[in-house]
Formats: structure tokens, C-alpha cells, sequence
């Protein structure tokens, strides 16, 4: 039972994340798609987001319990820790990487 909460906080967390990025669209695979299409998520994590998504339905939705091991959901925490990363924190990264090689060329 756990592995189903954690997969469907999961898909929470990518529903959250949409909403912070205002993406638009009437449910998570139209707003994920354009966040991909506004190159917020580049296609590999957009598909990986996709799969998040397929899971979480399935946790809130289907009756597999067994389908959520511990293995199963270790990846998709991993994966939703990849796509927070790139969305909120490589951004940042890259422009003080920017600001500081900006620097060394003005001195």
C-alpha cells in the first residue's frame, strides 16, 4: 500500500510542478506536453514524466498493489528527483556559470 501512496504523490508532485511552470492544459499529459513544447522539459524527461504519470494513474486508479515494489518506486522517486532538478535548479546553475565566465572575459 505504500508504494501506491508514494506513486500517487508523485504524480502529484509533477501536477504541482505544472502549475508552477503554468503550463496549460485540461489534465497532467496536456500540461506536461507543453512544458515540453516550451522546452521547460527537454523530450527525455517529458517522456519519463509521461511514464510518472501512467504509473500514478494506475496507483490511483488500477488494483495492483503488487506493481509498486519497492524497486519500482526507489526509480520513480529517482527520475522525479532528475526532472525537479533540471526544471527548478540546472536553470540557476547555468546562469551563474553564465555570469561568472561573463566576468572573466570583461577582466
Amino acid at each position: 500500500m505504500e508504494g501506491v501512496l508514494c506513486a500517487i504523490g508523485i504524480r502529484r508532485t509533477l501536477e504541482l510542478m505544472c502549475k508552477d511552470k503554468n503550463a496549460t492544459g485540461d489534465n497532467l499529459y496536456s500540461q506536461l506536453s507543453d512544458l515540453s513544447n516550451k522546452g521547460v522539459l527537454p523530450p527525455i524527461l517529458s517522456n519519463m514524466a509521461t511514464v510518472l504519470r501512467k504509473l500514478g494513474n494506475e496507483a490511483a486508479h488500477g488494483t495492483a498493489d503488487e506493481q509498486f515494489s519497492k524497486e519500482i518506486i526507489d526509480s520513480m522517486i529517482k527520475f522525479t528527483q532528475v526532472i525537479l532538478d533540471y526544471v527548478y535548479q540546472l536553470p540557476d546553475e547555468i546562469t551563474k556559470i553564465q555570469k561568472h565566465l561573463s566576468k572573466s572575459f570583461e577582466d
